[in-house]
């Protein structure tokens, strides 16, 4: 942040200002609140996290669990692709089992709407910080619990 600016020059062209950063902090917010309320309540015993689309191609794991944008506890996030495409296809593709393959689908979903979870507002304010230095130094990252966790230990910084 020279000269009175508010960012900060990267490589070339790219720089890094105050605005990317609150985005930043503004989505992990977001997708670490879901994911508190998600796992409220549910015995879960997954170890990993399948990221759909181009967010799943270009995260780094380490450095998504770092900020607190990912679980501590998701060992390898995984790039799940094109996975609206690929369902598409599959269900295009199988005329005979099409219906088999939606009702299967519908069976094992659950349709959850975290914008209307009267939750969801301060777990999202709780969400938005980012750990403490000496959290990143250690490598300690509890900014969400484990699958195992009770209701009391569940926090986001």
């Amino acid at each position: 942040m020279s000269h009175g600016r508010k960012s900060i020059d990267l490589a070339g062209l790219v720089a890094l200002s105050q605005a990317d950063i609150r985005e930043l902090q503004l989505a992990k917010g977001a997708v670490a609140a879901g994911f508190l309320l998600l796992l409220d309540g549910r015995r879960l015993t997954a170890s990993r996290i399948l990221l759909a689309g181009a967010f799943g191609n270009y995260i780094r794991g380490e450095s998504a669990r770092r900020i607190g944008l990912l679980p501590s506890w998701a060992d390898h996030p995984t790039a799940a692709g094109n996975t609206a495409l690929r369902g598409a296809r599959m269900l295009l593709l199988a005329v005979m089992r099409r219906q088999h393959i939606l009702n299967s689908v519908l069976a094992s979903t659950d349709h959850v709407e975290l914008a209307s979870d009267p939750r969801f507002q301060d777990a999202f304010v709780e969400c938005m910080s980012f750990p403490v230095s000496s959290q990143r130094e250690s490598g300690v990252s509890m900014l969400l619990p484990t699958p195992q966790s009770s209701a009391q230990d569940r926090h986001c910084r």
